[in-house]
């Protein structure tokens, strides 16, 4: 890590002159597992430049104490990576719940997400202490000099400072995670090689963050499709013109044993929306994730009351990385009818090659994911537009934006959750760190800015759920949420969080 509390000019000469990295160890280090449909948003959370309401937690260029945060991933895109280490001096002293435990401002931090897998390495991984391979905080091995990633230039993380981002990191430190983010609560986690057990349960304390909404997603090409069926325009990524498929549609395209190929979708003369016989191609996560356990949950009713029924979701074509997932390779991967992402950004991939190969995908993920190519008509003739040419679909007509959700419209919604161990419990600097994660998500001023509010059909990303504000008046437009980012339900019915509940809405709600 650099050291955090000389002036940024500095480092900016430094970095020029290529030389070696000045590295301190930080007081404090939060290794976090789990959950890949919220990195984006934990990302924003650690990089936010903040409010008066709630202030940012690391020290940036324009702090009263200027300072640089540095940002560590393997690969080059920040947005898809599985292993990051973001390293900062803390803006004002932080305190755990406890109201004793404090960081002190000025002190060095390390909050460090591996996403591997998905939920499950945020919640059986605790459980048992398994240990996973974090990204090192001391040894850069591999790590670039560093470029500078001005404030706000990266749609994915709303109202980011400015930092250094250090790419190709190899390092790593194995061991198990202090806490993890899961998509959805433990009970659902109960199928796969590492189906949760009672025992497993019990040696979890679950907080509730927020209420993230998840979309299903087509490749680009099948979106203009959907558009032209529907009488829509494909030359638009607006609001209005979003296309949608029924819940039934989608339950056979996902569903076991049902459909391969693309002809349960039809015009409204009952045509098939692309060419007769056109290959169904899949883009899902592993069983670990609880991206697909939420989609699975929804449209299968899957890993809850009624998981003995028949229908399941397709398997992974390749059945190795049916319990974890694997990075997409554009070469070897194009031909696996079913692929099982390590994370939402090889979903992504998955999406966008299949567009990019004139190929017809659907797919699963958090919309905390930001699409590009707006405008572009996708397909293999435009490859070359984007590196996310994939759209969200709208469900049985129901608009996939916030805006829909705090009218009660769309419900595709579930409430994650923080897991840390009951015993031992986290101390000092880590249970410090911990806890404003904890804490940071009653506030309303911060949900407000981790939704993203760049895509052209909406507001994505989440919001509080219905129980932990005060839901808005219908009906309610984007200024409202602006003001007040409640969700008009809650999966919360009882004492404790419960994703196997429908969505119940707890204030009046529209009918469309």
């Amino acid at each position: 890590m650099r050291k955090l509390n000389i002036l940024s000019t500095a480092i900016a000469g430094v970095l020029a002159a290529g030389a070696a990295h000045a590295v301190t160890t930080a007081s404090a280090v939060l290794n976090i597992g789990g959950a890949t449909a919220t990195d984006n948003t934990l990302k924003t959370l650690f990089l936010r430049a903040g409010s008066v309401a709630a202030p940012r937690v690391c020290r940036g260029p324009t702090s009263g104490t200027p300072a640089v945060i540095d940002v560590y991933i393997d690969g080059t895109d920040v947005t898809k990576s599985t292993n990051i280490a973001i390293m900062c001096a803390l803006e004002n002293t932080l305190t755990a719940d406890d109201g004793v435990t404090q960081l002190t401002a000025g002190t060095n931090v390390a909050f460090v997400k591996e996403s591997g897998g998905g939920s499950d390495r945020g919640t059986v991984y605790v459980a048992d202490s398994l240990q996973i391979p974090f990204r090192s905080t001391t040894d850069l091995s591999g790590c670039s000099a560093g470029s500078t990633q001005n404030a706000g230039t990266i749609a994915s993380f709303p109202g980011h400072q400015q930092f250094v981002l250090h790419t190709g990191c190899t390092a790593t430190v194995t061991t198990a995670p202090d806490v993890g983010i899961a998509d959805v609560d433990p009970q659902l986690f109960n199928i796969g090689s590492l189906a949760i057990s009672k025992a497993e349960i019990d040696a979890l304390h679950s907080d509730a963050l927020y209420q993230p909404m998840f979309g299903v997603a087509v490749s680009l090409n099948m979106y203009r499709a959907l558009q032209a069926s529907q009488g829509l325009s494909t030359a638009s990524d607006a609001k209005a013109d979003v296309p949608s498929l029924t819940s039934g549609q989608i339950r056979g395209l996902f569903g076991e044993g049902v459909f391969t190929t693309w002809d349960a979708v039809v015009d409204a003369s009952g045509n098939s929306v692309v060419a007769g016989g056109s290959q169904l191609y899949v883009c899902r996560r592993g069983d670990e994730s609880g991206t697909q356990a939420s989609t699975a949950q929804y449209f299968l009713n899957e890993r809850c009351g009624l998981s003995s029924g028949p229908l399941r979701f397709k398997n992974a074509s390749d059945g190795s990385t049916q319990q974890n997932g694997e990075k997409y390779d554009r070469v070897t991967d194009d031909a696996k009818t079913v692929f099982a992402g390590s994370g939402g950004g090889e979903v992504r991939t998955c999406l966008d090659q299949h567009n990019d190969l004139g190929q017809y995908a659907i797919g699963l993920l958090g919309t905390d994911s930001v699409y590009d190519a707006f405008g572009s008509a996708g397909g293999a003739a435009h490859a070359g537009d984007g590196t996310n040419q994939w759209r969200y679909v709208g469900i049985d007509g129901r608009k996939p934006d916030l805006v829909s959700v705090a009218n009660g419209q769309y419900d595709f919604v579930m409430e994650n959750v923080l897991n840390r161990r009951v015993s031992p419990a986290l101390s000092g600097g880590k249970l410090v760190l911990a806890d404003y994660i904890k804490q940071s998500f009653t506030s309303l001023d911060i949900i407000n800015s981790l939704i993203i509010k760049t895509q052209p059909h909406g507001y994505t990303g989440g919001l509080a759920g219905g129980l932990s504000g005060t839901p808005n008046a219908i009906p309610v437009t984007t200024g409202a949420l602006d003001s007040n980012p409640v969700s008009a339900f809650t999966k919360t019915p009882g004492s404790a969080v419960n994703n196997c509940s429908p969505a119940i809405a707890v204030t009046p709600t529209t009918a469309k």
